[in-house]
Order: C-alpha cells, then sequence, then structure tokens
C-alpha cells in the first residue's frame, strides 16, 4: 500500500468516528473487504438491485408520501449490456444570485455557515457578512433564516439568524454526524443516543415550535450513521447496518414504518441529491476494496462515475450539495471544488481564513 493510501486511510479512521459508533470502529474496513470479495468475486450482489427512489422536484410533495415506483432490476456485475445512464448536463435554470458578501457557488447557492475547530460562523443578512454563532457549531438552513445550533454538550437549539433568539430543543441530543435540514426548511432530522451501545435513535424536530419527536428508537448503527432526508421530504433514511454501502432503510416521519432497500451506495448529505431526484452522491465502494465517492442512479443501482478526489483534501461524500442541474461541489479543507455531472473538476473556489478548517462542516444556502 503507498505512503498515500496510509495516510488516507489514518485521517479517515479520525474522522469517521464522528459518523459511527467508535467501539465497532475495526468493523469497517472488515466490511469494505468482504463487499470486495462479493463484487470481484462475480457475484454481483453489489450491483444487482431494483430501484428505491421515485424522481421529485425540489420542494417536495407537499408532505405528502409517494408511493417508491419499481423500475427495473440494474444489470449484475460482469454483463455487457451498456453503462449507466450518464447524469444530466443540461444548461442550469435560471436561479436568483448569491446575496451580497456571500461565497456564491453555481445556481446561486452559497455558503451559510462554517463549523470547525475554530467554532462556527454564519451568513448574516443584515451586514452581509460572516460572523460568529456564538456555539461551537451551527449548521444554517437551506433559505438561511434559521440555523441549528450545538453547544458544548451538544443539546441542539434552532437560532433565528436575524434576531439571535435560540429555541432549544427539549429531549434529545445530538450523537453524532450533523443535523440534516429538509429542503423545505420546516425539519431537521438528527442522532440522538440511543439506549444501548451501538444503537441510536432517529429524531426529527420542528422548525417552527422546536419541538422533537424520536420517528425510530434503538437502531442499530456501527458505520456511516448518517440520517438523511431522501427526496420528497416524508423519509429520513440510514445505510442498512449489514451492509452499508449496498442497502439503506427508509423510516416514514409520520409512523417510523421502515423498509429496506438495495441502494448502490451510503447517502451522507441531504444535499448530494439532484434536482429531480434521479442521482445522488454517495460513498461507495471500488473494485480494490477502498471507498470511494461516486454519483450514483439508485433507479439503476449502478454508479455513473467516480469523483476524482486528492489524498488529504478532506473531500467526503458527506461534504456534498448538488448546486444545480450539471454541477456539484464538495468541501474540501481550504476550498470548495467544483464538479461536473460528467465527474470532472471545472472549478475551485477559495474560502475566507474564517471559513476554513479541519473537518470542516459547511452548509448552504439558496436564495
Amino acid at each position: 500500500m503507498s505512503e498515500e493510501r496510509v495516510a488516507e486511510a489514518l485521517r479517515h479512521l479520525g474522522e469517521d468516528l464522528r459518523y459511527r459508533n467508535p467501539a465497532a470502529a475495526a468493523l469497517r474496513q472488515a466490511r469494505r473487504m468482504r463487499v470486495r470479495r462479493n463484487v470481484v468475486g462475480g457475484t454481483g450482489a453489489a450491483l444487482a438491485m431494483a430501484a428505491v427512489i421515485a424522481p421529485f422536484a425540489y420542494g417536495g410533495s407537499g408532505g405528502q408520501p409517494a408511493t417508491p415506483v419499481a423500475l427495473p432490476t440494474a444489470t449484475p456485475s460482469g454483463a455487457t449490456t451498456g453503462s449507466p445512464t450518464p447524469a444530466p448536463s443540461t444548461p442550469p435554470p435560471a436561479a436568483k444570485p448569491a446575496p451580497r458578501g456571500a461565497v456564491a457557488l453555481p445556481g446561486g447557492v452559497y455558503v451559510a455557515s462554517a463549523s470547525n475547530e475554530s467554532g462556527s460562523r454564519i451568513y448574516d443578512p443584515r451586514t452581509h457578512k460572516y460572523r460568529s454563532s456564538g456555539f461551537p457549531k451551527a449548521w444554517a438552513s437551506p433559505n438561511g433564516k434559521l440555523a441549528v445550533v450545538a453547544d458544548d454538550n451538544e443539546r441542539l437549539g434552532i437560532l433565528d439568524v436575524r434576531s439571535d433568539d435560540v429555541r432549544w430543543i427539549s429531549g434529545a441530543r445530538l450523537e453524532i454526524g450533523s443535523p440534516q435540514w429538509s429542503r423545505d426548511s420546516k425539519q431537521i432530522a438528527f442522532a440522538a443516543p440511543g439506549p444501548s451501545q451501538g444503537t441510536l435513535n432517529i429524531v426529527v424536530a420542528d422548525a417552527a415550535t422546536a419541538k422533537a419527536k424520536t420517528v425510530k428508537r434503538s437502531v442499530p448503527c456501527v458505520e456511516l450513521c448518517q440520517p438523511t432526508w431522501l427526496p420528497g421530504d416524508w423519509e429520513v433514511e440510514l445505510p442498512d447496518v449489514e451492509e452499508p454501502t449496498t442497502g439503506m432503510i427508509a423510516y416514514s416521519v409520520d409512523d417510523g414504518r421502515a423498509r429496506r432497500e438495495p441502494f448502490p451506495g451510503a447517502v451522507q448529505s441531504s444535499a448530494a441529491w439532484s434536482p429531480d431526484g434521479r442521482f445522488v452522491v454517495a460513498e461507495t465502494v471500488d473494485e480494490r476494496g477502498f471507498a470511494a465517492v461516486a454519483i450514483v442512479e439508485p433507479a439503476k443501482g449502478a454508479t455513473v462515475v467516480d469523483l476524482p478526489r486528492t489524498p488529504g483534501d478532506g473531500i467526503e461524500a458527506r461534504s456534498f450539495v448538488w448546486a444545480t442541474a450539471d454541477r456539484l461541489v464538495a468541501v474540501a479543507n481550504t476550498e470548495l471544488v467544483v464538479y461536473s455531472t460528467e465527474g470532472k473538476i471545472v472549478d475551485r473556489v477559495a474560502l475566507p481564513p474564517a471559513l476554513r478548517g479541519v473537518e470542516n462542516s459547511l452548509a448552504f444556502g439558496r436564495p
């Protein structure tokens, strides 16, 4: 193994402790090697998947669940009936520009907050500048009006960016990962402590009332333990504990009802879905058994294209936002990397020093 691979593996081990059960850290590489044997051995288990997600547009379905559409099974590994459907590369739709003073990205998307070892900063629409949130961590809402903040004990509150008023979410604290905003900025999903080691509770809080409800209790999870929203904002998913990069469990926000579906990767960011809900950036496992980041098409159970990364740049599946129909943005240590849907790096946007940091967690707004 090269020195770069060793360094990358050590960095993953340190960063990933925040996204999985530390007591089960050693299971991660074992699972990857098992997946590698399945793929290289020709069983096709990692690719023979049925579709799980019906297309949704931004804005969801008004909170009403839609019936998942069953689509054709993906071609097993080794078959030669064609390549996956390319991700869309149509011109981006007209969008409002990013607000003045914000770090601007394609489609008017902008950096709305940043949290790292130095604290957290949020974009203030009154001054058109970034300022301290007053808390160690903050994750702004997509509309930029609110932010989830965390204190030193991982207690969560909802901050009004203009007034600085905070309403604390009672009954649950953040256990792992980061809170995930729904597309409409009305709900927040997060992982709270479970009743026993190796478990967590999936909690959803209402942004208007700061009231939280436990969607599902005692969910087993040992790695990639980041609940994320599925398109439509009526289900929250978590990678399957048995095969986190080939399956997921979706939980209804209304009643906690669960369904398991094959899935070609582990989604780690609610913002990583394409505008039409057909594609998503996910953590996958490459043919050598190493962790990779790729655009996947759940309906076909297939990887569309791997996204290139440089060892040490800090880019992970959880650091992506899908900005426009044909542009994705990833958070690196000191900059933002813009990808095309063909998997090419097309631009780099420098981050101001105040928004840089180790384990940098950025949230993005849309005007």
